[in-house]
């Protein structure tokens, strides 16, 4: 069994489900979300989970604590190994480095992490025409002011928005 992983990053609105999808789409790929993961497990112990986005993401930062990232990992391995065969998967999407890496060393060089980035503008304009009224606090402080996709893999130096020429 064979699988090229994708592991999709990036702020609120930049794009990561719309790529997922594309990716499926386009080449067969499964599309794993790790929304479906936070359900699953919160289900699983009996946590009463609000399936919106500020109570889905402070019940990732709190496994991500008490798991160091590897919840990702634990919650996708049975599905990928479930999956037989060969082909291409689509992580929507990892949020700190530590699931990358857990990752990385469930699956090795398989895994390519691709991290999207857009304009501040752009997201708010995304943000505000899926949630409605932009909160300040919560948008443009937390998002990149460049556009580009990055991509990386354990063989390629990874760089950050401040390292990267435009």
């Amino acid at each position: 069994m064979t699988f090229t992983i994708v592991a999709l990053s990036g702020s609120v609105s930049s794009g990561k489900s719309t790529l997922a999808e594309r990716l499926s789409d386009r080449y067969g790929a499964v599309h794993l979300r790790t929304r479906e993961l936070l359900a699953a497990h919160a289900q699983a112990v009996g946590y009463g989970l609000a399936m919106e986005r500020a109570a889905l993401q402070k019940y990732g930062e709190q496994l991500d604590a008490e798991t160091d990232g590897r919840w990702v990992v634990d919650g996708l391995a049975p599905a990928i190994a479930s999956l037989g065969g060969s082909g291409l998967v689509i992580i929507d999407a990892i949020r700190i480095p530590a699931q990358l890496e857990a990752l990385r060393q469930a699956f090795g060089r398989d895994v390519l992490h691709v991290h999207l980035l857009a304009p501040p503008e752009v997201l708010d304009a995304r943000y505000q025409d899926r949630y409605g009224a932009v909160d300040a606090s919560n948008s443009r402080a937390r998002r990149a002011p460049v556009s580009r996709i990055r991509v990386s893999d354990p063989g390629c130096r990874s760089e950050t928005p401040s390292q990267s020429r435009s």
